[in-house]
């Protein structure tokens, strides 16, 4: 496997490799990370999916309540969507990346490899500044919080174990919310930033398949056959640019739809706490300008 190629999803792979997603081929690794996913994904997500449900259903009477647990439900709901898909089709997962090593999407000539180069720097920089700001966005809600005011938790949600600030269960929720969003932000990092960089692998090999067209007719006889064989090759590259691109949107177009839908629930939420909050405003300015009045 070339190390160019590698850059397109390595470093995604490794860190989607904590929660254990990936199929391993010594019988005792299988067994460890199966029962290494199987905590994660009962204990870290789905748990956490519950209290926050259960946060919801116990809140219907106070809309505030529910408009703020719907933030962190519906990114908690994308990102267990996430970690199901990738288990569900790591098989497939690890075969495509193995096809993105074939011969037929390397790189012939410096033009070419100038291209390739630009998307491996593209993948790469995109892949680190999506997880520095993930984590200085996680940084930003945990660490204030704490050194502000430790008494609330950090998120709201079902509290079976009692509000008694300082108290060893309190404690306990308190790390277990810190560490099921941490969860939830490692998972957004390592898959959103793996489908970047499949997609600009796709667009590259557009690229370069447009400067192969480009160049049919001009290439010597000799060097490059006739015109009818480059245009031949040319249409099997683009068959096989096609094929992976059909493969690539049938194993994240799950996962991508549930995100999509999860970003347009908290989009609405957060539509309707603004609008909340701006008719109270107008409520309380209203009133005093009529006080003014009178």
């Amino acid at each position: 496997m070339s190390k160019g190629v590698e850059i397109f999803y390595k470093g995604q792979k490794a860190f989607l490799n904590i929660f254990s997603l990936w199929p391993q081929k010594e019988r005792w690794w299988r067994i460890i990370h199966q029962v290494n996913y199987v905590h994660v994904i009962v204990f870290w997500v789905l748990l956490f999916d519950l209290l926050l449900v259960l946060h919801v259903m116990a809140n219907l009477s106070y809309m505030s309540d529910v408009v703020k647990a719907i933030f962190i439900l519906a990114t908690s709901a994308g990102h267990t969507t996430k970690l199901l898909s990738i288990k569900a089709n790591n098989v497939e997962m690890e075969e495509l990346f193995r096809t993105l090593d074939n011969e037929e999407f390397r790189p012939r000539g410096a033009n070419e490899e100038l291209i390739f180069a630009a998307a491996c720097e593209g993948s790469r920089k995109l892949r680190d500044f999506y997880g520095a700001l993930s984590f200085a966005a996680l940084s930003m809600i945990l660490i204030p919080q704490f050194a502000l005011d430790w008494s609330h938790l950090p998120l709201k949600t079902y509290n079976p174990l009692g509000e008694n600030p300082g108290s060893p269960a309190y404690w306990l929720l308190y790390c277990y919310q810190c560490l099921a969003l941490s969860v939830s932000c490692i998972t957004n990092i390592g898959f959103d930033s793996l489908c970047s960089s499949l997609f600009i692998f796709i667009k590259c090999q557009l690229d370069i398949l447009a400067v192969r067209l480009d160049k049919i007719g001009r290439l010597s006889t000799t060097s490059g056959g006739t015109v009818e064989q480059q245009l031949k090759e040319n249409i099997r590259y683009h068959m096989t640019i096609v094929e992976l691109s059909k493969t690539v949107e049938r194993l994240l177009c799950k996962p991508i739809s549930v995100q999509i839908f999860c970003s347009v629930l908290v989009l609405t939420a957060n539509f309707y706490a603004i609008a909340v909050v701006s008719c109270e405003y107008c409520k309380s300015l209203i009133w005093h300008l009529a006080k003014l009045v009178v």
